[in-house]
């Protein structure tokens, strides 16, 4: 049985509230297909930028904590597969507190 062939990955983050990093952070990584986004997230924080912030938990998509947008679409972090090509934000129903970190007790209001 052969490995999974890796791939070269482009990650871009909508970043806030991190001093000096408000925008867009992207970067660039080889990944395992079978890869999901949290690994490679965890990957980025570890080895690229220990400034990158989100949360994660249960690993299984059971407890919504990675809920976030990705290329336009609410998913969670632990189940989402890596993509060569991905636009990762926070989930945009509540209000961001940093990165891709959000306050869930919290909503946004409908006119934000």
């Amino acid at each position: 049985m052969s490995l999974p062939e890796r791939m070269r990955c482009r990650i871009s983050v909508k970043r806030s509230g991190t001093a000096g990093r408000d925008g867009m952070s992207t970067f660039v990584v080889e990944c395992d297909p079978h890869d999901n986004l949290l690994e490679v997230l965890t990957r980025l924080q570890r080895e690229h930028d220990p400034t990158l912030t989100f949360r994660c938990s249960c690993l299984i998509g059971k407890c919504n904590v990675c809920l976030m947008k990705v290329n336009g679409e609410m998913v969670y972090a632990c189940k989402k597969r890596i993509e060569e090509e991905m636009v990762v934000e926070a989930a945009d129903n509540h209000p961001v507190l940093r990165d891709l970190v959000v306050a869930f007790g919290e909503r946004k209001d409908r006119g934000e």
